[in-house]
């Protein structure tokens, strides 16, 4: 086979790859746009109306007496996963959505859209805790993820986050845990969790693993314990909280080959996309780290 249609199959089979996975469950969480072009995509907030005794004169220009829009723009900008193939390797493979090279780089483009979603959270992180609700998450510091206080202090935050996502403008009220792996593994085997009522705490999931912690939807953000750079950070995070954009057709992929390279195919792909809070209030930051 030429090697040009080596390259012409793998930019096939990981737009295929791209289209047939799951969307991420914390990309599921935000309000999403798609856009034809441009430079940024505003997404529209219409703050609520109030109401008040009496009847109020219409002509009143006071704007406390109707809810205004409020405009929230989110840049875009590129991200992109790269990877180099030796010749034999890329001769020796089949390329299909099933491949291991296309898989690796479709996830890891999935993967930084996360990031991306994760980093502005991080950005309106509180560096004291607790921090009253404004224009930054609430923070709330705990020790550990398995003592008894601490797992009964994260349950009781993602409590009161459940509370605030019925407020946001949602067709579906959701909570989304964002949590690295280790930490996952930490608090949903400790024993308080798994000696208190161990029917109630977990819920949903396949082969025994479980899609929910009470009533939120686990994000477990794989191999990464420092969340927004700090480590051993979670986020509550209620659904459509954050907005999130991409391009329309803004994913691409190539596969060069290169004879005189050691390393002959160069794998790359590419996806415009772009993430901003629009209620950082009803965010909920739980760390373990040290903060000033």
């Amino acid at each position: 086979m030429a090697t040009i249609n080596k390259g012409q199959l793998f930019r096939t089979a990981v737009l295929a790859y791209m289209s047939e996975i799951t969307e991420s469950p914390l990309k599921k969480f935000c309000e999403k746009q798609v856009a034809e072009g441009g430079e940024s995509v505003t997404f529209n907030r219409i703050k609520p109306s109030k109401a008040q005794d009496g009847v109020a004169s219409m002509y009143n220009a006071d704007p406390t007496d109707a809810g205004d829009m409020v405009a929230i723009k989110v840049s875009i900008g590129e991200i992109s996963a790269q990877n180099k193939v030796s010749y034999a390797d890329m001769k020796k493979t089949k390329i299909d959505v099933k491949n291991t090279y296309v898989r690796s780089l479709g996830n890891a483009t999935q993967l930084k859209e996360v990031g991306k979603i994760i980093a502005k959270m991080a950005a309106l992180s509180p560096k004291a805790t607790p921090t009253p609700y404004g224009t930054q998450c609430k923070g709330v510091q705990v020790a550990g993820y398995s003592e008894k206080a601490d797992v009964k202090k994260v349950i009781t935050e993602i409590r009161k986050a459940l509370a605030l996502a019925k407020k946001t403008p949602d067709g579906h009220s959701g909570l989304a845990l964002v949590i690295s792996s280790d930490d996952w593994a930490t608090l949903s085997t400790s024993d308080y969790v798994l000696s208190a009522d161990y029917g109630a705490v977990f819920g949903g999931g396949t082969n025994g693993e479980p899609t929910t912690f009470y009533r939120a939807e686990v994000c477990i953000v794989d191999g990464d314990t420092n969340i927004g750079g700090e480590n051993h950070t979670m986020y509550l995070m209620p659904s459509n909280s954050v907005c999130f954009a991409e391009w329309e057709g803004s994913m691409r992929v190539d596969a060069e080959f290169h004879p005189t390279d050691a390393m002959r195919w160069h794998l790359q792909t590419y996806k415009s996309v772009g993430a901003e809070v629009a209620e950082a209030h009803v965010i909920t930051k739980i760390s373990t780290a040290v903060v000033s």
